[in-house]
């Protein structure tokens, strides 16, 4: 599963936080920059001003000039590539605006997807239950209006184990748990972890529904049962809004 963030825990000696993605920002290059003030020409204001005004009306998904979606930049650009592009849901403000990867080459036309931005610390339930956050860079309004603007939602994660079973508790985004099963929307991939080995193995799983309100997933629970030797990794990969 390409992209994702990573979170590990290894009991074995202690616990270790996951990094965090960084990412990289694009920005317009329809208007070249004076190399000086008194450079500046009037030819420069007025192009200045019409990038400003075509930013406007139509955003390039730019740090400057944020799109609502993927949806809107490929219905203002046909041609545009797959790639990260920065958006603004609501609308409201600039400084608000996140990076996302749009997909435009696949069978749905054009796919909005948002990475986690990070991963709390694990935080212990009963005996043999740990918990893990997952944070995006997407406020709850952003969010809603992703949902609002799409027809289906999709997220996958994989986890890896080391003398552990994937015996998982899923959360989704509207506090409803999700259990694996044929006529749940969390639906396993594949899974070697069924059985505890001293092998690294590993579990995928998907979340594909037209509930969209169940992502992002927000919480991942992970029974140890051997507090000593288990080992795990969680791969989040992104949310994708279709």
């Amino acid at each position: 599963m390409a992209g994702g963030l990573i979170g590990s825990m290894r009991y074995a000696n202690g616990m270790e936080k996951g990094p965090r993605r960084r990412y990289r920002y694009y920005k317009t290059d329809k208007r070249k920059e004076p190399e000086a003030e008194e450079d500046y020409t009037m030819e420069d204001f007025v192009a200045e001003l019409v990038q400003q005004i075509e930013g406007k009306t139509q955003p390039d998904g730019s740090k400057e000039f944020p799109a609502k979606n993927c949806k809107d930049l490929k219905l203002a650009f046909p041609e545009i590539k797959d790639g990260l592009y920065h958006i603004d849901p609501n609308g409201q403000q600039r400084s608000d605006a996140f990076t996302v990867r749009c997909v435009f080459s696949g069978n749905s036309g054009a796919e909005t997807c948002v990475e986690p931005s990070g991963m709390g610390l694990p935080e212990k339930e009963g005996d043999t239950l740990w918990w893990h956050k997952f944070e995006y860079p997407a406020n709850s309004v952003q969010l809603e209006m992703l949902r609002m603007e799409s027809g289906s939602v999709r997220q996958n994660f994989t986890f890896q184990c080391k003398r552990v079973q994937a015996h998982l508790r899923v959360i989704a985004a509207d506090d409803v748990e999700m259990t694996a099963g044929k006529r749940s929307v969390l639906q396993v991939l594949h899974d070697t972890c069924s059985k505890s080995s001293d092998s690294w193995q590993d579990a995928a799983m998907e979340v594909d529904t037209p509930l969209k309100s169940r992502l992002p997933i927000a919480d991942v629970g992970v029974f140890m049962d051997d507090v000593t030797n288990g080992e795990f990794t969680l791969q989040m990969g992104a949310v994708c809004f279709t």
